[in-house]
């Protein structure tokens, strides 16, 4: 009777790797939940005291927050506690999908979707090693074998899964020999703008198929491509910018105009994390950018990034600008703001305008869709 939270029939191991999110961070009262069913006395004490309204807030931010523990790290804190099935059911999140940015383009990659990630793998106390859910399973697929597949329910019938990495960033390139019947993964090349979802499995075998969807954003090119844009990225940052990159690229191909494009780029070592580089660089060469400035944080004495390099290449960057430009900013929430207050202080310092009447500018580009932010 009614719905259950599970497909039926559902083993237990497809419950544990595909809709229970065991490595999550499990809510306080998830703890006082679970403190019933231990034993131990020390051990449901500090369950209780992580729970507790009152005084727990500062022990469960460091025991549990700032360590990055989930469910399956309280186990083993906790070995008296006995967890049934059907409590951890109960108690326990549902995995949810993780959302990146799609980094290629539907004109020039019809049948493909782009993935660029940062791995996240941090060593926490006492030597234990955080993963991330989402970019573990995209950094261990199996590279560049074929199998067919004969699924039903509209699933791809045939995936290639091709990775490549460069630093602790991870792109994975999934495509479909059946544009038809995309199933699991769609990519409809009219729209641009996409995000990609990937729903995690944490059993992955040669041939399986990747689980995701994808849906619209407003983050997008500007309908008429000769309109120029100004793309502002860091690190994994440059994901959507490298599909709005290679959109108009397919473009030019075409021998339709493109605006004056600029790319200003910013990474730790041009060595180590400068991704897509010989992509970029192409570019360059064939017109898709007519502008590239990049920032290498940690090539130089004092650290220089995104926001340092539009300051120090201030005119090149207003002459873009000047043209009608758009600008498209991605990365880290702190660098988007300081890239803004950059912007701002170049128009005080090189056009004349007061602090507030640049910043008045800015929010009108916003307000007028000219300048976008995709930012975490």
């Amino acid at each position: 009777p009614g719905e259950g939270p599970f497909p039926n029939p559902a083993t237990v191991g497809e419950i544990l790797t595909r809709f229970l999110d065991i490595s999550g961070l499990p809510k306080p009262e998830v703890l006082e939940s679970l403190a019933g069913s231990c034993p131990d006395q020390d051990q449901r004490n500090l369950l209780l005291g992580m729970a507790s309204r009152a005084t727990g807030h500062a022990l469960y931010d460091g025991f549990m927050v700032k360590q990055k523990r989930g469910l399956i790290e309280v186990l083993d804190e906790c070995p008296s506690l006995q967890l049934t099935m059907s409590k951890l059911v109960e108690v326990c999140p549902r995995l949810q999908p993780r959302y990146y940015s799609i980094s290629s383009a539907g004109l020039t990659s019809p049948d493909q979707l782009h993935v660029t990630c940062t791995v996240v793998r941090e060593k926490q106390y006492g030597g234990r090693v955080f993963e991330g859910v989402c970019s573990t399973y995209i950094s261990k697929l199996e590279v560049g074998r074929e199998r067919e597949r004969e699924r039903g329910g509209g699933m791809v019938r045939r995936q290639t899964v091709e990775t490549h990495r460069k630093a602790d960033c991870h792109v994975a390139y999934h495509s479909v020999t059946n544009p038809s019947n995309w199933g699991l993964i769609r990519h409809n090349p009219s729209i641009w703008g996409l995000f990609v979802a990937l729903i995690v499995e944490r059993i992955r075998q040669v041939g399986d198929n990747v689980r995701c969807f994808t849906r619209t954003t407003g983050f997008k090119l500007p309908l008429m491509p000769s309109i120029p844009v100004i793309l502002i990225g860091a690190g994994a940052g440059i994901a959507p910018l490298r599909g709005m990159m290679q959109h108009l690229d397919g473009v030019r191909r075409q021998r339709r105009r493109i605006g004056q494009n600029m790319l200003v780029f910013g990474c730790r070592r041009r060595d180590e994390d400068f991704l897509y580089e010989d992509e970029i660089l192409g570019h360059t060469r064939d017109g898709t950018l007519s502008h590239l400035l990049t920032a290498f944080s940690r090539e130089g004495s004092e650290k220089h990034y995104v926001q340092d390099e539009i300051r120090a290449k201030a005119t090149e960057f207003l002459t873009v600008l000047n043209m009608g430009a758009s600008v498209y900013v991605c990365g880290a929430g702190d660098m988007a703001a300081e890239v803004r207050r950059a912007i701002v202080q170049v128009l005080m310092k090189h056009v004349g305008a007061s602090e507030e009447k640049a910043t008045r500018f800015v929010d009108t580009m916003r307000k007028q869709g000219r300048y976008m932010q995709d930012v975490w």
